[in-house]
């Protein structure tokens, strides 16, 4: 790429233009993995939607390729353009509510936490169970939730989206205006056009009973065959998250995260029988508003700077054979800052039809991924963490269904991402040459 780029961006874009050492820099402050290599032509902050434009434009002038970051979450920095120009949107990040229509609107670089700072108390809006991811990558990934059993995915909560395509056009993506872009953005939209701001739908929600109850490993194979079988009879109304984590005061076991948004007397019923699993400690138990579900403490165990790497596996049920399994793996992890989570994935989220959206994975299933920490330097710390990701591979592979989640695998994984869409593959990439024809949003997601 000709250096003189670096001239029309530093004069058509209002936000500072970053190179070399200073844009990796920057670029650090922005993302989760301490151990990601950062490595940009150009770090470009856009300060309003028409500097997104300005640069994608100029972008396309010189044949450059481009990447966005906003809540820079993804472990694999997809969001840096290595061989391109990085287009940095945590300036924008502006989110407001409308009560009357029960819509949330923001900017393309807000993150979880932006939306919960002004979330009226009696309104709920589906996120994933961290409040430092961004919510446009998230929703354009799919959006695994503790609201999806009630209310569906993030993606199927997008009413609105304007974009920026390749060319530098700004257009809207609705169901009413460029459709078939639209259904591409809900579920794989991460290669398609720029998200510069969003509508969201938003729902009326009371109190939920928000619970964590720590398993120990011993006792965690009899917990998961009860979780499996609570979900067979809960309706829409539960969710619950499982990790195996390191608590303090309580060492590596399986912490269960019940969420219920139903009536009083149904949830504590159900909170009564997974704080009554054998060697059950109730961490917390509140009546709280949607937005406290979140706390300092769950992010606090996923410290930005950290080296990361991830996995993911699609698990139709937990099975006797699926829990062996998984709590084998989970005693076997060399560090108690490794995590295996479960999504659990039912209700609402698997009754929109399959065609409805580019996210095809609609029947109940758990979204399991699997999570490596270790200090930036330790090599021996990250080797141990590639091996145990590995065996979990080599082991939960014949027991999984269709890839994993794209926006969790790896850039080993092409075929396991294309294999995750199924049949949308096909409609995905007529979109892909309608929308971006020279692959100018080129970030390795592994579908085209």
């Amino acid at each position: 790429m000709p250096h003189s780029i670096l001239e029309p961006l530093a004069k058509y874009v209002s936000g500072t233009v970053r190179t070399g050492e200073g844009a990796a820099r920057n670029l650090r402050t922005g993302l989760w993995n301490g151990s990601a290599d950062i490595e940009t032509i150009a770090a470009v902050e856009c300060l309003t939607a028409s500097d997104v434009e300005n640069a994608v434009r100029i972008a396309s002038d010189y044949n450059a390729h481009v990447s966005v970051m906003g809540g820079g979450h993804d472990w694999t920095a997809r969001s840096v353009c290595r061989n391109g120009i990085t287009l940095d949107l945590r300036s924008l990040n502006k989110t407001r509510v409308n009560r009357e229509r029960a819509t949330l609107s923001i900017e393309g670089g807000a993150i979880v936490q932006n939306v919960l700072d002004c979330l009226p108390d009696d309104m709920a809006f589906v996120a994933g169970v961290h409040s430092q991811v961004g919510v446009s990558g998230l929703t354009l990934g799919g959006g695994y939730g503790k609201l999806n059993s009630r209310f569906g995915l993030a993606a199927d909560t997008l009413q609105r989206a304007e974009v920026v395509l390749a060319d530098g056009t700004n257009i809207v993506a609705s169901a009413d205006e460029n459709p078939d872009l639209f259904w591409a953005l809900r579920g794989a939209g991460k290669n398609f056009a720029i998200l510069t701001s969003a509508e969201f739908a938003l729902f009326p929600l009371e109190k939920v009973l928000n619970a964590k109850v720590f398993i120990p490993l011993a006792q965690a194979r009899a917990s998961l065959r009860v979780v499996q079988d609570i979900l067979d009879e809960a309706g829409d109304n539960l969710s619950t998250f499982s990790a195996f984590t390191a608590v303090p005061n309580q060492g590596f076991g399986l912490v269960l995260e019940p969420l219920w948004s139903g009536r009083k007397q149904r949830g504590e019923h159900y909170l009564g029988l997974l704080s009554r699993l054998e060697g059950a400690t109730v961490l917390v138990k509140s009546w709280v508003v949607y937005r406290d579900i979140y706390d300092a403490s769950s992010d606090a165990a996923w410290p930005d700077g950290q080296g990361y790497r991830m996995d993911a596996h699609n698990i139709a049920r937990l099975t006797p054979e699926v829990i062996d399994v998984t709590v084998e793996c989970a005693r076997r992890s060399p560090s108690e800052k490794n995590c295996i989570m479960l999504h659990d994935f039912r209700g609402a989220a698997a009754r929109v039809p399959t065609e409805a959206t580019a996210f095809p994975f609609r029947f109940n299933h758990f979204n399991m991924q699997i999570v490596a920490r270790w200090e930036p330097g330790r090599s021996d710390e990250e080797a141990k963490g590639r091996q145990w990701i590995e065996h979990i591979r080599a082991v939960l592979n014949p027991l999984s269904t269709r890839g994993g989640y794209p926006s969790v695998l790896g850039l080993d994984s092409h075929d396991r991402a294309r294999a995750f869409y199924g049949e949308a593959i096909e409609a995905l990439t007529v979109i892909k040459r309608k929308y971006d024809l020279e692959n100018r949003f080129s970030a390795d997601f592994g579908l085209f």
